[in-house]
């Protein structure tokens, strides 16, 4: 399993349950510098940063939509699918653990917190029961998202090649081909 830098950006606005939101990058100077944008514009919408970790990551997410893409306009949004997550943070690592009850995921969080709060000399972990848009995907689910994402690409830059080559073909293009 490859280990990766990743954004663990937790949040609350309002009362509830706070947001966690996972964003992969290829190094940690690109993570803290993308931390340090977000963070800013959160706090001006209003929201409380709780945490905002650059750390080792080894799970996979789908990615987070957090504005409607040009194709949506006009269409009302939908509410994005809730997932609950009790997240551990350590120093260098994450961990997001999928809960389905709710009471007994901010119970557990806080158990947890006070269990490691006892502990002397040992990494600090803190805990946090958070909702999340995003989607835990597993390691074979994730690498077939990525052919899939690869080939989806690839297709795209066919049909580009295809229609710069039809425009250069077309008469009173600068490469139409004479006819014998």
């Amino acid at each position: 399993m490859d280990a990766f830098v990743l954004l663990v950006l937790v949040t609350l606005k309002g009362g509830g349950l706070p947001m966690v939101n996972f964003v992969k990058f290829p190094d940690i100077a690109a993570c803290e510098e993308r931390a340090d944008q977000l963070s800013t514009v959160l706090v001006k919408g209003g929201y409380q940063v709780l945490e905002r970790a650059c750390v080792m990551g080894i799970q996979h997410f789908t990615p987070h939509r957090h504005r409607k893409s040009k194709g949506d306009k006009g269409k009302p949004r939908k509410a994005p699918p809730k997932y609950l997550y009790l997240v551990a943070l350590s120093g260098e690592r994450v961990l997001a653990m999928p809960r389905h009850d709710r009471e007994a995921c901010v119970r557990e969080a806080k158990e947890r917190a006070q269990k490691a709060a006892g502990q002397q000399g040992g990494v600090k972990v803190r805990y946090y029961c958070a909702v999340s848009d995003q989607a835990l995907i597993d390691d074979r689910d994730y690498e077939n998202m990525r052919r899939r994402e690869a080939r989806r690409r690839y297709q795209e830059h066919l049909q580009k090649q295809r229609m710069q080559q039809r425009q250069r073909m077309e008469p009173g293009g600068k490469t139409a081909p004479k006819r014998p």
